[in-house]
């Protein structure tokens, strides 16, 4: 009541004021006829630009000692500190030129013999942002080696007679060599197993030992670590020193002690490589008789344990990229989003791409057929104002105008809160009547009745009671937005509106992962300005909304969040001249920190920026 007398006394003070003094002036005032032109210059929209380029550009699932006659199909990559959209280039700094790398970093590639050698490549890493410091580059030593041959049998496996039970050794790495020089393993393929056992150690140790009397026939396999392998010749064993009931029969004529084996066929076994892996942990491998001595036994298969890895399942990517922005220093900007979540970005759609500006008419730069700073040409006649020349006055006149002077800056000091509010209000319905609401008055005035009983806890210094009751205001606010607070990401993209859904999803996402108790004045002016994104503002919310926060102490990081609430403020108004020039002012602050104070304001900063730009459009 206290301040509305005062108000009115002092209303009445500067009408009264004002009458004596336009009388006054009346008698006092020479006619004058002088025009000058004053030309209004349009602001420009500041961009921000905060970036760490990329780092540490490695080989990703690429092998920089590559084999030719082998097909090559790998992707490079690179670390950027921002989480930002990757893109590459490569250029060979030794000669020939042996690939292409692709903008998202794939080598795809079958090099010839003559690409065997050391080559140098530079490579090109690109964030996506439209900042100076967007690239990074490293050199990559690639080596060429011949292709991988396999093992040869350097000498044949002599045949040998064994008396039973005793054993014949021999070295395995004496009869195989291998071109590379890999280490090879080996395995024995027994056809008469009944007369002999094989056994082979890890130093190509082999064991030959007779076990019955008889003839054995046997093959060595050699495989190097890529499979491919090679087979000795066919081995004869003769096992010996057995009673003649041992042998097999007496044997007329003088062919006693023979085994029964007829020996006027010699088997050509030949055998495959070993196959792939099966799930049940076993690979095959499959030996043909080529001279088919036995119809019955001329193909035989054999298996060994292996490891089984299974498959793995390829997320097959759909990406969805919005619309492209304005040309901006040069350059074209979109978002994309991967909707299956691969968490790769092998397919992704490049994100910027470059352009040239189209000279717009509120720019903040003279270009096209402007006669000045957006304005002339096509962009319509630049501001004209008359303004009085000087005429002579009087003292009595200069007495007269500086009371009248002094009354009205006291009148304007008690009333230009009030005023200055209603005023804000009523431009903002005028200029922002296009704009989408998804709020009706109704929910509109219960969220804020809300948050302002939450202000008046913090003014009281009740804190705690604050923080406590902020969850569920905000719950509400996006039940009203879009009928849930589960899911939201996905419940706001139904608003059909690229740059709000991605400004209300960062603010969700702000509201689980800021501390708020750190900042949490500016966190309600920053809800409050977000209200009025989706609701209508009126003269009467102008009237119980704060005014410009003021504190003098604030230092470093708490500085920032101070002018940030000042700039919602002002957007809560819908007051975007105020806001850009109070965010000009924030960014001569921010770049005078350090890079660790600066990550922490960043997101916010960026935030700021997109609800500026998008109140920009049906300003």
């Amino acid at each position: 009541m206290k301040d509305n007398i005062v108000l009115g006394m002092a209303v009445i003070g500067l009408l009264a004021l004002n009458i004596v003094t336009i009388v006054y002036l009346q008698y006092s005032i020479q006619k004058f006829t002088s025009e000058e032109q004053v030309t209004a210059l349009a602001s420009g929209t500041t961009m921000l630009c905060l970036n760490n380029p990329p780092i540490d550009i490695y080989e990703g699932s690429c092998n920089l000692t590559m084999i030719w006659g082998n097909r090559i199909t790998c992707q490079i990559n690179a670390t950027d500190p921002d989480n930002n959209s990757m893109s590459y280039a490569a250029v060979f700094l030794t000669d020939p030129s042996l690939f292409n790398v692709s903008s998202i970093g794939i080598i795809n590639v079958i090099l010839d013999e003559s690409n065997i050698g050391n080559h140098t490549l530079r490579v090109f890493a690109f964030d996506d942002s439209t900042c100076e410091n967007n690239a990074y580059y490293e050199d990559i030593n690639i080596e060429v080696i011949d292709d991988n041959h396999a093992p040869y049998l350097i000498r044949n496996i002599p045949d040998q007679s064994l008396r039973k039970n005793n054993a014949y050794t021999l070295f395995l790495n004496n009869y195989f060599g291998d071109p590379d020089n890999d280490e090879l393993t080996y395995e024995a393929l027994i056809f008469n197993e009944s007369y002999i056992s094989i056994t082979i150690s890890n130093s190509s140790l082999t064991t030959i030992r007779g076990l019955e009397c008889g003839l054995a026939y046997f093959n060595i396999i050699a495989s190097d670590p890529d499979g491919l392998i090679n087979v000795s010749n066919l081995v004869r064993y003769s096992v010996f020193g057995c009673p003649l009931s041992d042998s097999g029969g007496s044997g007329g004529g003088g062919g006693g002690g023979s085994s029964g084996i007829d020996l006027s066929c010699i088997s050509d076994w030949r055998c495959s490589a070993w196959g792939e892996c099966m799930p049940n942990g076993t690979q095959m491998l499959t030996c043909r008789d080529y001279k088919a001595c036995s119809y019955r036994d001329y193909i035989r298969n054999f298996t060994r344990n292996c490891t089984y890895v299974p498959e793995t399942i390829i997320c097959e990517e759909k990406w969805e990229c919005s619309e492209w922005s304005t040309c901006i220093n040069n350059t074209h900007l979109r978002t994309c989003i991967d909707r299956n979540s691969c968490g790769t970005k092998i397919a992704k759609p490049n994100e910027t791409e470059s352009c040239t500006p189209i000279p717009s008419c509120f720019n903040g730069i003279k270009d096209g057929d402007e006669t000045e700073v957006d304005c002339g040409g096509k962009c319509g006649a630049c501001k004209v104002t008359e303004q009085p020349a000087q005429v002579g006055i009087n003292r009595n006149l200069i007495i007269a105008a500086i009371i009248s002077t002094l009354a009205v800056i006291i009148i304007i000091i008690v009333i230009t809160p009030h005023i200055k509010k209603i005023i804000a209000a009523y431009l903002a319905k005028k200029r922002l009547n296009e704009m989408p609401l998804y709020l009706n008055n109704e929910q509109k005035q219960m969220i804020l009745n809300l948050m302002l009983n939450i202000q008046d806890l913090y003014d009281d210094d009740k804190h705690s009671d604050a923080i406590a009751k902020m969850p569920q205001v905000i719950k509400i606010f996006f039940e009203n937005l879009v009928g849930t607070d589960k899911e939201v990401p996905k419940s706001i993209r139904k608003l059909n509106n690229r740059l709000l859904e991605s400004i209300l999803i960062d603010f969700h996402q702000s509201t689980i992962k800021t501390n708020i108790k750190s900042y949490l004045q500016a966190f309600i002016d920053k809800f409050i300005a977000h209200l009025f994104l989706v609701a209508k503002l009126n003269g009467k919310d102008a009237l119980i909304l704060p005014k410009e926060r003021e504190n003098p102490d604030a230092k470093s990081i708490d500085k920032i969040f101070l002018e940030l609430s000042n700039i919602y403020i002002a957007l809560q108004f819908h007051e975007l001249p105020e806001a850009k020039y109070l965010y000009k002012n924030l960014l001569k602050e921010y770049n005078t920190f350090e890079k660790e104070d600066q990550k922490q304001c960043y997101n916010e900063i960026l935030h700021v920026y997109n609800v500026i730009k998008y109140l920009e459009k049906y300003y």
